[in-house]
């Protein structure tokens, strides 16, 4: 896994419009701007101010806004995961979807359980870590601590924590009614969520990353090139087969191609000349048209 400067979605929160935003709607894109600069009032207040601003001395780092576990394996909207940060290690995660209205307005009364969704979100990313980064000695995540907001409900005060805690605080002296729930998975203490629809993408992006090294986008990875070009080498072009030079209704079955032959067409037969001309001359006079006699 990268650093978390090449996957610091922070600048387009804060020096962006939601105009400069194509592909997030207004409020989606004014929810998650509020929310990184509530995390960021939080990290100056714990450095006294010596971070200034600066998004590489935080303790938490926004690395996604918008995600699925797997590239197509979303099927609804509540699939997708909204905002992730990162701790310097990236061990530690927090993880916060932000929902609009207190309730789901597409019907279906699960739906309205944010909480449920939440914790399907943390296993699931929990399961995609243990997946991707398996490592019984050094395990790549730690524990991801996950919430949620709505219009009605704004960020639990408590569940931001440092960075460098080890053991995250137990949810049950963190619950109040007036805030969302919190939720902790734990690296030994989770449930495996991905099915072998998510583990077909995976494997398919694994595959594709010869070195195993992922980027947040395009351009994350051109920038990088020069430095990781040293492991990586360039795949052979793949050369197109060569095209078939017999049509398609020859025989190629073992045996030289054999080509059908051709249908001579048929003429037909001359008429007579004399019936042609006696038909012709009958044609012009049923085609004169007579006059009448007038007195």
């Amino acid at each position: 896994m990268l650093g978390t400067g090449m996957c610091d979605v922070t600048r387009k929160f804060l020096e962006k419009t939601p105009e400069d935003a194509t592909d997030l709607p207004y409020d989606d894109f004014m929810a998650r701007k509020q929310l990184i600069e509530h995390v960021l009032d939080y990290d100056e207040t714990r450095t006294r101010g010596k971070a200034g601003g600066d998004p590489a001395a935080w303790e938490w780092t926004p690395i996604l806004y918008v995600y699925e576990i797997a590239k197509g394996s979303t099927k609804r909207q509540e699939d997708v995961g909204h905002v992730v940060f990162v701790d310097p290690t990236l061990t530690r995660f927090l993880m916060v979807n932000l929902y609009g209205p207190p309730t789901c307005q597409c019907g279906n009364p699960y739906h309205n359980d944010y909480s449920a969704l939440v914790a399907l979100h943390a296993n699931r990313f929990m399961s995609l870590l243990k997946y991707v980064y398996y490592d019984p000695e050094n395990p790549q995540a730690k524990w991801i601590r996950a919430t949620y907001t709505t219009n009605a409900q704004r960020l639990n005060p408590a569940f931001l924590v440092p960075a460098n805690t080890d053991n995250p605080p137990p949810v049950s002296s963190n619950q109040s009614s007036d805030h969302p729930p919190i939720i902790n998975v734990l690296s030994g203490d989770f449930i495996p969520s991905l099915n072998d629809h998510h583990f077909q993408r995976i494997d398919a992006i694994l595959a594709e990353t010869r070195a195993g090294v992922f980027y947040c986008n395009q351009k994350c990875q051109k920038e990088h090139w020069r430095t990781h070009k040293v492991f990586c080498k360039e795949p052979p072009l793949a050369t197109a087969p060569p095209k078939p030079t017999v049509q398609a209704d020859t025989i190629t079955d073992g045996e030289p191609p054999v080509q059908k032959p051709k249908r001579e067409r048929r003429n037909k037969k001359p008429k007579d000349a004399a019936e042609s001309s006696v038909k012709a001359e009958g044609s012009k006079e049923e085609s004169v048209d007579p006059t009448p006699e007038v007195d």
